[in-house]
């Protein structure tokens, strides 16, 4: 695989994810390079967590995510693209740290040390393979709630971004987010494949 083609497609995922990001915080993405296949594979994180405030100021949620990238060839063979191979994205309470929502799709179980499917232990469930939602909830009328994988279809790190300005009243680092986050949020769609 050409490098510099490699080095144009995580170029461009790069800048989008990053201006997807600035809607929260000016902090950046940290990028780590698989060991073996350099950038070809890489992972996106965001740790340690970002602090999010809610439109009264208070510091109240924290958000941490982990996506997997791979360059792979365009459908169609003419050129690279971005395919996520990964992502976890967890919005957890500030105040005690426990998980609130959280985001899946992990059909392999990415090792995030080594960027490879995760060696799985004797009698270990296979990774559920579906895009999925967790609501760390507990609720007596709904036994073990907080264990289950509700389908979500495929969510966009956009579509994280948005849910917590939009629905949790994390309050934006810039007065244009719905404009950013629509942008990337189609930059997102032109290269996805499903």
């Amino acid at each position: 695989m050409p490098q510099n083609k490699v080095a144009e497609a995580n170029k461009a995922f790069s800048r989008t994810i990053q201006k997807a990001l600035s809607t929260l915080t000016v902090s950046q993405w940290q990028v780590v390079n698989h060991p073996k296949k350099g950038e070809v594979i890489r992972l996106y994180a965001l740790m340690p967590a970002l602090i999010l405030k809610d439109n009264n100021g208070k510091a109240q949620y924290k958000l941490s995510a982990f996506i997997v990238t791979e360059v792979v060839a365009k459908d169609g063979g003419t050129g690279k693209r971005v395919k996520t191979r990964e992502y976890i994205y967890q919005i957890a309470s500030n105040a005690d740290g426990k998980a609130l929502y959280e985001f899946h799709w992990h059909p392999e179980k990415i090792d995030r040390n080594t960027l490879e499917p995760a060696k799985r232990k004797t009698g270990e469930k296979e990774p559920f393979p579906y895009p999925h939602t967790h609501v760390r909830a507990k609720d007596a009328r709904f036994e073990d709630l907080n264990k289950r994988h509700i389908p979500s279809g495929r969510v966009a790190f956009e579509d994280v971004a948005g849910f917590l300005i939009g629905d949790c009243s994390v309050v934006p680092n810039r007065a244009d987010w719905q404009k950013i986050l629509t942008e990337t949020r189609k930059e997102f769609d032109k290269t996805r494949n499903w």
